[in-house]
């Protein structure tokens, strides 16, 4: 008799940021206050550390495939913006004072239910779309559309420097702060500042101001954790010394936990300098806020200065198999795969976010060109027990399991599946999927 082997393909919903490793669309002006011709724009930005060749990149919109092509002998250097807008910008944007365009052409962006995207050799680089996404057309958004925004406000990247791929959690409304290829920034801090002044009475050093990389446009420093990781918080911190800056150290702290030495980048004058690091947040520090200390130090003094930010919440799951296939089996019987708690080995879900979390789940039947096995036949658990609560048969929508996953370094618990084979199934290779979520 052949052999009967079973496959069963697990996919796994993690929202996650990447490095931007490519020109992306940072703001996107669709709906002006005043005319929608010459008074549309998007602005365009280089994360990277090299210097990128945008000729002949093209816009793609609701409207046209190429909408508007880029000129030829156009570079963006590292950290640079580009600005390309409506014919008529000039003379038509709703603020005068607004910066001018790179490049002008007849572009048309849709204001409800719409999007665009950058393309190159018929590859998109990015997109962001906003609405509906059953109503915008494929390839003009990434992830879940961004939601609408009123005439007069654009939509804006908050992290300049991570892509989640994700619309709806990478572009705020904002009042429109579009920039040209004449603002380069030095560094990649590109948030709001949080200013901390002090009077210098004695030779002490000082910090004149903290600035953290913000990563949302609403009132304070909100900072979202890196699932299953250490999130680099970007600080800058002025610091002065009547005494000249020979001889000083900056430190900072979260909590008094995670601890950081940053590196002088830049004098402003004798006895002035901006010092620049990262410190590292665990993703599983709780939500709400925390206070990062600054201590600024020469040879026998030290003072301190702090700056509170808002870690948010973030729910994220991570499996440690992404296909995992049943031992063979017989008709009229089961055949099943347990999971443990430890991750590598067997199956197993960990929580990679800073909440506690329950698991949904849902699944597709297992089929193949002449027969199905029903999802039904599909039991599933998280405790090895078939039999307990965090078990259940597998349906077509989703359930969520009560599993109470605590956020953790190590929090993790087995995953397992057993199946039922059916008298008369015939012989061959069945396949099928199985989706699982964290649920906040």
């Amino acid at each position: 008799m052949k052999e009967i082997i079973w496959f069963l393909v697990l996919n796994l919903l993690v929202a996650s940021a990447f490095a931007a490793n490519s020109v992306i669309i940072s703001e996107v002006l669709y709906d002006p206050v005043g005319t929608e011709t010459g008074g549309e724009a998007m602005e365009l930005f280089n994360p990277t550390d090299s210097s990128v060749d945008i000729s002949g990149y093209v816009i793609k919109t609701e409207s046209s495939a190429a909408d508007a092509t880029i000129p030829q002998g156009t570079v963006l250097q590292p950290r640079q913006f580009y600005l390309i807008a409506d014919a008529g910008w000039s003379t038509l944007k709703d603020d005068a004072n607004w910066s001018n365009a790179d490049y002008e052409e007849a572009i048309t962006l849709t204001n409800t239910d719409a999007g665009v995207s950058l393309v190159h050799n018929n590859q998109t680089i990015d997109a962001v779309g906003w609405g509906n996404p059953a109503n915008i057309q494929a390839g003009l958004f990434e992830g879940n559309p961004a939601n609408h925004v009123p005439a007069g406000k654009s939509l804006r990247r908050g992290d300049l420097y991570n892509d989640t791929e994700n619309n709806s959690f990478d572009f705020a409304e904002s009042t429109p702060d579009l920039q040209n290829s004449s603002m380069i920034l030095n560094n990649t801090s590109s948030g709001s500042d949080v200013l901390l002044k002090v009077s210098v009475e004695n030779t002490l050093p000082q910090i004149i101001d903290i600035k953290l990389l913000d990563e949302s446009n609403v009132s304070g420093v909100q900072i979202y954790p890196l699932p299953g990781g250490m999130k680099n918080i970007k600080i800058n911190a002025t610091v002065s010394d009547s005494n000249g800056m020979d001889n000083i150290s900056v430190t900072a702290n979260i909590d008094d936990v995670s601890y950081a030495v940053l590196i002088k980048i830049k004098d402003l004058d004798n006895t002035t300098a901006i010092f620049s690091g990262n410190v590292s947040a665990p993703f599983y520090l709780a939500p709400g806020n925390h206070t990062i200390t600054v201590a600024v130090s020469d040879s026998s003094n030290e003072s301190t200065a702090t700056a509170d930010f808002e870690f948010m919440p973030t729910a994220a799951i991570e499996l440690d198999a992404s296909n995992l296939n049943f031992p063979s089996g017989a008709p009229n019987s089961f055949v099943q795969l347990l999971g443990d708690d430890v991750f590598g080995q067997k199956a197993s879900v960990k929580n990679i976010g800073n909440v506690q979390i329950d698991l949904g789940i849902y699944g597709t039947n297992l089929s193949n060109s002449k027969s199905t096995i029903p999802a039904s036949n599909l039991q599933f658990s998280l405790d090895n027990d078939f039999e307990s609560s965090l078990s259940g048969v597998m349906q077509a929508n989703m359930q969520v399991v009560p599993a109470e996953l605590p956020p953790a370094d190590e929090s993790l618990m087995p995953l397992a599946f057993k199946l039922f084979i059916p008298e008369g199934i015939t012989v061959g290779d069945y396949v099928g999927e199985v989706t699982i979520v964290a649920v906040s």
